[in-house]
């Protein structure tokens, strides 16, 4: 079941992204590439580096106040990873 609410998350995330329009594009470029590792680990592809709920973690930190929506995505995001043990 998190698998699926997290492929869920990331459409939202999707949807958040593509309808914000004063987003920072490197910011922006930044979840894009999250978004992508997220779907490459829920196929069992993995990368090293920062943890990636780390990394969405901080992204969720950085739209706290500018996007409170995609923040809570990616709040969501962060936790159903943790959950699904990515």
């Amino acid at each position: 079941m998190p698998r699926k609410q997290l492929e869920q998350s990331l459409s939202e995330l999707q949807r958040l992204l593509r309808e914000a329009d004063d987003i920072d594009s490197d910011v922006e470029e930044r979840l894009k590439e999250a978004m992508e590792e997220i779907r490459d680990a829920l196929q069992g592809k993995s990368r090293g580096g920062l943890s990636l709920r780390d990394r969405i973690g901080e992204a969720a930190d950085d739209f706290e106040d500018s996007h409170p929506t995609l923040a809570s995505t990616l709040g969501r995001v962060s936790e159903l990873l943790a959950r699904v043990g990515i």
